[in-house]
Formats: C-alpha cells, sequence, structure tokens
C-alpha cells in the first residue's frame, strides 16, 4: 500500500466516522428534544390540572367579611339550638313505656307536652325568622320541611287514637323517620355552608 493510498483510506474512515457522528448527533439532538417537549407537556398537564382545581375551589368558595360571617355562624348555632331541644321533646311524645305520675291524669301529660311543644315549635319559628336574612337561602327548603314534620308529630299524638295502637306506633315511626331525615339533612348542609365561607382580612 502506498502513501497515497493509507492517506485515501484513513480520509476515508474518517469521513465515514465523521459522517456517523454527526447522525449520531443529530438522533441524539432529536431525541432530546422529543423527550423534552413530552415532559413539557405532560408538567403543563398537571399544572393545568391544579389551576383548575383551585379555580374551583375558589369559585365554591363564599368570600365575606367577619361581620356576615359571624352573623350568619351565630344563626345556625341558635337555630339547630332551639331545632335539638324540639326535636328531642317531640321524640319523648310517645315512649315505648310511657306513664303518668299519680297527681296527674294520662290527658293531663299529653297537654303539658304540647304546650311546652307548641311554644318551642313558636320558638324555632321566631329564632328562623329573626335569622332567615343572614343565612343561606339553599336552607330554606330545609326550614319548612322541618317545620312541618314536627307539625304532623304533634298533631298526630294530640288526635292519637288509644283503641288502635298499632296504627299510632305506625304513624309515630313515619313521623320521627322524616323528622330525622330533615334533621340530618339540615346538619349536612349547615356543614358544607360553613366549610364553604372564607373569612376575608379586612386590614
Amino acid at each position: 500500500m502506498t502513501i497515497t493510498d493509507a492517506l485515501t483510506f484513513t480520509a476515508t474512515a474518517l469521513v465515514s466516522l465523521g459522517g456517523g457522528g454527526v447522525i449520531v448527533f443529530a438522533l441524539s439532538s432529536w431525541l432530546g428534544r422529543v423527550w423534552a417537549s413530552r415532559i413539557l407537556e405532560q408538567d403543563r398537564a398537571k399544572y393545568q390540572e391544579e389551576l383548575e382545581r383551585v379555580r374551583g375551589d375558589r369559585e365554591r368558595s363564599v368570600f365575606v367579611h367577619r361581620i356576615q360571617f359571624e352573623a350568619e355562624f351565630r344563626g345556625y348555632q341558635e337555630v339547630w339550638k332551639t331545632l335539638s331541644s324540639i326535636v328531642a321533646k317531640t321524640f319523648a311524645f310517645r315512649p315505648l313505656l310511657d306513664y303518668a305520675p299519680k297527681d296527674k291524669t294520662r290527658e293531663e301529660v299529653k297537654k303539658g307536652r304540647l304546650e311546652e311543644f307548641w311554644s318551642e315549635y313558636s320558638s324555632l319559628q321566631e329564632v328562623i325568622r329573626q335569622h332567615k336574612p343572614f343565612l343561606a337561602s339553599d336552607l330554606d327548603s330545609h326550614w319548612e320541611g322541618i317545620l312541618q314534620a314536627l307539625r304532623e308529630e304533634a298533631i298526630d299524638y294530640d288526635h292519637v287514637n288509644e283503641s288502635d295502637k298499632r296504627q299510632s306506633w305506625e304513624d309515630r315511626k313515619k313521623n320521627l323517620e322524616a323528622i330525622r331525615r330533615h334533621t340530618d339533612r339540615i346538619c349536612e348542609a349547615i356543614r358544607e355552608r360553613v366549610g364553604l365561607l372564607v373569612l376575608i382580612d379586612e386590614k
């Protein structure tokens, strides 16, 4: 092999390797851009999803001033306290083992229970009326529902037919289930509403 042949072979090899290097470099650059683009797209999708979640939470939240927050929260506390008391009295209308004190007849016991009930019923109506402007309008139907359920049990108890025990207990069961259902709904509605309230820093 002459020097000319050797130089030609070397040049050819270098050109071949150089060309391959260029191809490898080009492929590496292209692959790097593809992966970078994919990672960027994944991050963009993830951050977009997080942004939508935060935006949704913000939209669902209700931003209020301290005075409004305290008025609404206090209203729920007072309504719930009065409601809990009257529900307890309503559930005690027709206990499984009823009795009358020696100095009172069964009719007198019934009359006393109903008088206490209607007094607290009026108090509940008044508390709801006083706080209604400050309470969420979503609860309006719940107030109407619980008042009706309480009223129906009181009326049934007042006109109970002692000769038909079975019907009396069926009416009681139906009424108490309705009262319990409305009370649970009110509890959940209040919890949800309070959870949505976000106090604005007024400084």
